[in-house]
């Protein structure tokens, strides 16, 4: 406190100081590298940042030039100063603006530029006699410093205190073209509600060179300054009036066109290299100076100071931003009012009926070409009226630019493009209405008569471009068609963006008809073509809103359901489904969730309610017409598909990732030219000390800690251990230095770099080990976009997570059941690997590999990538494998460089760390992610040569360096688990104490916190005792060989229950009893596996990974016999996943009596009958596995009530069989026979009617 006192007594008695302040012109806030951009560099302004603060929430009071200007030279909103709209408004009487007291402070003010609008004659209203201009004042954007040396050089030494204000216009429209362009055009980003076209694309390059232009000036603008005025007592700012001048920015409220770029430095005044959320308004930025200055501003102003931000005494400012945008009376009539309050937005458009037009458009019909382009950015503007002839997406694009909803509500934080309107979910009602009221009397305590600046024009008059239908082609047995992409008019349906995750760019949703029944209604049009002929299922993925604008809810049964029909030349291809209910608007069951997307359905409801799976008979060559039209109100609809029907249903639909993705995605998205997507990983790369793999004085891998601090839009905050990475390119030698992140929310993330130096710092989880060394570009932001739901594998659902029960969750996706494999453990001893023995060639998958696969080596990568494709397209989900066994079974995998002795030696070099292979494995796993492989990392194994490889088994440096590697370059993987040793009690025993300090220390260096487990031998559940209710571990990994499955499961849930802290429970390693002398031998038979471990671990509420008959030999996945073990693993997940709340279920054995039982080998000539496998969850769903149903005996029903619906599911083909049997609830029910083979295994599922 005592500080800030003498701070501001020396700024009360002192010189004043000198102020140069930069106002841009439509400098967008994300078009500089201080604020996220990544295709151009700002280097003065960001110097400037590391200079002083950086606000990361300024707004501009108004979005267009001269309101914006005037609010900021008054220090008061549009509406107090009178200059509403732009061009041509007046200041009120009596209004003055606060450059009268800056010369009555005995300040030299000056103007070069355009600091107004439009020069001297429009802002003379509050620019009194006093101010000197120096040049321009228009849009001339060849302007120079020049005149401004010149007044500089001739001011005398005791000139007074300076207040000299910039005005550069570089960034407004119109763009000439450049003789040279700097950037090309494929290297600009075009921000997300942007329609992205060729010319777009030019004139944005434009526009960013424009952006650098100014940099350039503010660096000549920095020489000047410390050439001719005392550096130490000069306030220096740069600022913007407005966002920029492209569609859904200037003339918008949205933050793209009122958030501002505000830096301020005064050194020895304001912190270096601080950035601050406080929340502050041009209207604040003049009383700040005069304040800095020691003066007091005019009573009655909208303004106040923020010097306190400035000098560090708080981070708060403003709690609430308003904004307003009225037009300027002809282009731009539009009028817009806007709150900001914390994380939320709320704009009210006033007129919704009229269409919304801006310079922008109006422009490109009026201004002529300039030099071959269009004047004020037309060019681009044209372009998109172009595309929307042909391209539904452009079409939507002008739609949504012309047509604005009455109301949004928006999260900022993790929305900063303001994509998702929130406004119409009944979840934010509360907020809605608060920030409604808050934005009604601010209007009327100004007085704000809502009225309009010039002549409107009636949405319903005003013509969009019609666009051309078009044709979706059938790829490997799919289309893909996203509801928003038809031709035809919407007419009832909605586009909407409120609820999410959508796929594609919104959402379509019926608001005619009533929300029971109704006659088709407003039909829309999707033409395919079919190349592949066969029986094909159409599917949609829907909701419905059950809870209307008027407040009223529907019964659960309606908003539920549409009509299809197909036109076209095709037969059912169902003997009991008619075709006249395919070819006529038929009812289209939803099955949708309430306000959850998590539903598909492939349901008519045909005469007399029958139900039936859709099938149709399509013909190679063939063209067809979906049509969709609407039946019951608020059903909404998102995408449909339409998939060839396979020799076994595996309900593809719910495999979306599978069916989107035909085009692989690059391994990371790189810094510097990609846009970045939530739950993808990024790999950020700096230059710093030039060093070697093989170097010892220092060794880079050891004696240099790279940590990079991520801070998300909700504050959360990633510690994340970066990496030595030689060339960048796999290359041993060289200066880049890395990290790899995932984020985990959409929006504006700012990072921080550490690197340290000094003996052993990599392995020190102390802050302040070592010293500081300087890394090129060590702190910046990046604009984060909503995570893809069309993107492959685990890309779209983000991190795998323990979320407190039996089974693992993905953050934004569904809870997750492992079906892997176990096999081979030295998955990675493959032959294409640097510096890696050839154990593994995987030659039969070779031929699985795919154009756009990841390769290297020319051709090295295919045959271990083909391997991953054939498990993810049997859908095998997890991979187990060793990254270290020297000393083991196979002693043929390592990360490090050179040649280890195989068998383990103290003499081994386990402290550098062969740069190439190591990409190379992040090539293998980064594909094996895309395609829906969980990664089962192992840490060790259990030979005491390998135990005690690193620091004697003990935690030393050598295992903690070897972990924090691990970590750094693979635990941005959204899927993966920590093993930490396979049978940690085996040999040399390394017991529970030092493997919950290995723990700790992999927990310490993963900011992630993915789950960590260990795997034990003998009696497991001993051995692993001591991990329950540990929260240091996630997960289990359990070996059991001959032991029986089932039960063990089930002790081990209760176990871990009874500690306080459910584990999920995962079977790593067993054996069936064949008659083998050794009990650990394991055999490959999928018949035995399915009926005695896989649906009895399953419907017992574990999980699964198969150890092969092959062992360490296995060479191929895809052998008779492990093909129909991977079938089978798919059929019970499929089923499980789709059909059961797995993760609220529970064994229940016991209510089954009576049944018939199988015989289950133990090994040493001992048995066990195996009987009915019951899953449930009570009184709503019962999973029975007969393993063999010659007699499926009774359940016990008495503690269920109501009314059971029961069909048989055959484990063998995945099919339901038979008719549908009702079961009464209250007392014991027979489950009655099969449909057929009775001596085989089957399922039988029982679910509550109203359930």
């Amino acid at each position: 406190m005592l500080f800030s006192l003498i701070i501001h007594a020396t700024i009360c008695v002192a010189k004043p100081p000198n102020f140069v302040i930069t106002i841009a012109d439509d400098h967008g806030v994300y078009h500089s590298s201080v604020y996220g951009a990544n295709e151009f560099q700002t280097p003065n302004l960001q110097r400037l940042a590391e200079e002083g603060i950086r606000f990361d929430n300024a707004y501009v009071a108004s979005p267009a030039c001269a309101p914006s200007r005037a609010a900021l030279f008054t220090g008061r909103m549009p509406y107090s100063n009178g200059i509403v709209g732009n061009h041509e408004f007046e200041l009120k009487p009596g209004v003055r603006s606060l450059l009268p007291t800056l010369l009555e402070q005995g300040y030299e003010v000056v103007f070069h530029g355009k600091v107004g609008h439009s020069g001297p004659k429009h802002y003379g209203q509050y620019v009194p006699d006093g101010v000197k201009f120096l040049g321009g004042g228009g849009l001339q954007q060849t302007m120079t410093l020049d005149q401004v040396e010149s007044f500089l050089e001739q001011r005398p030494e005791d000139a007074p205190p300076l207040a000299l204000f910039l005005g550069w216009t570089d960034t407004h429209t119109a763009w000439p073209p450049k003789e040279e362009a700097r950037i090309a055009p494929e290297d600009v980003v075009i921000p997300p509600k942007i329609f992205d076209t060729p010319e777009a694309r030019v004139e944005m390059t434009r526009y960013v060179e424009g952006a650098e232009d100014i940099d350039r000036r503010v660096g000549e603008t920095r020489e000047l300054i410390a050439k001719y005025l005392d550096v130490d007592n000069t306030v220096v700012v740069y600022t913007s009036d407005h966002g920029m001048p492209w569609p859904f920015a200037k003339w918008s409220l949205y933050e793209t066109g009122i958030r501002t770029p505000l830096i301020a430095v005064w050194p020895g005044k304001i912190k270096p290299s601080t950035t601050t959320d406080a929340m502050v308004s041009w209207i604040d930025l003049m009383p700040t100076l005069i304040d800095l200055a020691g003066g007091t501003s005019p009573a009655g102003i909208d303004g106040r100071s923020f010097s306190k931000v400035l000098l560090g005494e708080t981070d708060k400012h403003r709690d609430v931003i308003f904004a307003t945008h009225k037009g300027d009376k002809d282009k731009n009539v539009y009028p817009i009012r806007s709150v900001r309050v914390g994380k939320w937005k709320y704009i009210r458009n006033l007129h919704p009926e009229f269409a919304y037009t801006t310079h922008t458009d109006v422009w490109a019909k009026e201004s002529p070409r300039i030099d071959g382009h269009w004047a004020h950015a037309g060019h681009h503007w044209q372009s998109y009226i172009d595309a929307a002839k042909t391209d539904p997406k452009a079409a939507a694009f002008l739609h949504d630019y012309h047509s604005s909803p009455a109301e949004e509500l928006y999260q900022v934080e993790a929305d900063p493009f303001e994509q998702k309107n929130l406004a119409g979910l009944p979840d934010h009602a509360a907020k809605l209405a608060e920030l409604r009221a808050m934005v009604s009397e601010r209007m009327k305590e100004i007085g704000d008569d809502e009225s309009l600046s010039g002549p409107p024009q009636l949405l319903k008059d005003f013509a969009l471009p019609p666009a051309e239908s078009k044709v979706f082609d059938e790829v490997d047995g799919t289309v893909i068609i996203e509801m928003e992409s038809t031709s035809s008019p919407l007419g009832e349906w909605k586009n909407r963006t409120t609820l999410t995750p959508f796929t594609g760019t919104s959402y379509l949703e019926f608001m005619g008809n009533n929300p029971g029944v109704g006659a088709p209604n407003s039909p829309l049009n999707y033409d395919f073509r079919i190349n592949t002929p066969g029986d094909y299922w159409i599917s949609i993925r829907s909701h419905k809103r059950l809870t209307g604008e008027d407040g009223v809810t529907a019964r659960s049964d309606m908003c539920n359901d549409c009509y299809f029909r197909v036109e076209g030349d095709y037969e059912s291809a169902d003997a009991t489904l008619p075709l006249d209910w395919l070819k006529k608007d038929t009812k289209f069951w939803g099955n949708a969730a309430e306000l959850d997307w998590k539903n598909w359905s492939s349901k008519v409801v045909g005469d007399h309610d029958a139900i039936k799976t859709v099938r149709y008979k399509f013909k190679a060559g063939e063209q067809y017409r979906l049509v969709v039209s609407g039946r019951a109100q608020r059903f909404s609809l998102d995408r449909i598909v339409i998939t060839r029907v396979p020799d076994q249903r595996f309900n593809a639909i719910a495999e979306e990732s599978r069916l989107v993705t035909t085009k692989p995605l690059a391994d990371v998205q790189k810094v510097g030219r990609d846009k970045f997507v939530a739950w993808q990983p990024l790999s950020l790369s700096f230059s710093g000390p030039k060093a070697s793999e093989t170097d010892n004085e220092p060794n880079p891998f050891l004696d240099y800690r790279l940590q990079v601090r991520f801070t998300g839009p909700s504050h959360q905050i990633y510690d994340v251990p970066g990496y030595f990475d030689g060339d960048g390119n796999g290359g041993e030698s060289g200066n880049q230095w890395t990290v790899m992140f995932t984020p985990d929310e959409q929006g504006v993330w700012n990072y921080k770099t550490s690197l340290r130096h000094g003996p052993n710092v990599a392995v020190s989880l102390a802050d302040d080990a070592g010293q500081a060394v300087k890394l090129d570009g060590d702190r910046g932001t990046i604009v984060v976009q909503p995570s893809d739901a069309s993107a492959p594998g685990f890309l779209k659902w983000g991190r795998l997570e323990y979320v407190g029960g039996h089974y693992l969750k993905f953050r934004d996706g569904p809870h997750w059941i492992r079906g892997g494999v176990d096999s081979p453990e030295n998955f990675l001893a493959y032959a294409g690997f640097d510096n890696t023995p050839a154990n593994h060639r995987y030659a039969d998958h070779a031929s699985d590999w795919k154009d756009g696969d990841p390769d290297w080596n020319n051709g090295s990568g295919k045959a271990i990538i083909g391997a991953l494709n054939s498990l993810s397209d049997q859908r095998v989900n997890s991979l187990y494998f060793l990254t270290m066994n020297i000393g083991g079974d196979g002693d043929d995998v390592w990360p490090w460089t050179g040649k280890p002795a195989r068998k383990g030696s103290p003499t081994d070099d386990n402290r550098h760390f062969d740069l190439s292979k190591l990409r190379q494995w992040e090539a293998v796993f980064s594909h094996a992610q895309r395609q829906g492989i969980n990664l089962h990392f192992v840490f060790n194994e259990a030979e005491e040569a390998n135990k005690s490889e690193l620091d004697d088994g003990e935690l030393g440096i050598e295992r903690k360096l070897y972990y924090r590697e691990m970590i750094a370059r693979f635990g941005h993987h959204n899927a993966l688990g920590w093993n930490l040793c396979e049978e940690y009690n085996v040999d040399f025993d390394l017991g529970p104490e030092r493997i919950r300090s290995f723990a700790d220390y992999v927990g310490a260096v993963d900011s992630y916190g993915h789950p960590i487990t260990v795997h034990s031998a003998h009696d497991p559940l001993k051995a692993l005792e001591f991990i329950f209710g540990d929260k240091r571990f996630g997960m289990t990994s359990i070996q059991l060989n001959q032991r029986r499955i089932d039960t063990l499961v089930e002790d081990f849930r209760k176990a871990t229950a009874a500690a306080g802290r459910p584990l999920p429970i995962s079977m790593d390693e067993f054996t069936l009893d064949v008659g083998q002398n050794a009990s650990w031998k394991p055999f490959n038979r999928p018949e035995l596996h399915r009926k005695q471990k896989l649906w009895p671990t399953l419907l017992s509420g574990g999980q699964i990974e198969f150890i092969l008959e092959d062992l360490l030999g296995t060479e191929s996945f895809k052998t008779p016999d492990l093909q129909a073990l991977w079938k089978s693993v798919a059929i019970a997940r499929t089923f499980i996943e789709n059909h059961l709340p797995f993760w609220e279920m529970s064994p229940a054995d016991e209510l089954v009596e009576g049944e018939s039982t199988l015989e289950v080998g133990l090994g040493s000539g001992k048995s066990f009958q195996l009987g009915a496998q019951v899953f449930h969850k009570p009184n709503v769903v019962y999973a029975i596995y007969f393993p063999s149903a010659t007699s499926t005996g009774r359940l016990d029903m008495r503690a269920a009530r109501g009314e059971f619906q029961a069909r048989w599911f055959n484990p063998r083909t995945g099919d339901f069989d038979g008719p549908f049997i009702m079961q009464t609830a209250g007392d014991w029910s027979k489950l009655g026979d099969p449909p057929s083979e009775r001596e085989e295994d089957w399922v039988l599922i029982l679910k509550r009617t109203d359930s």
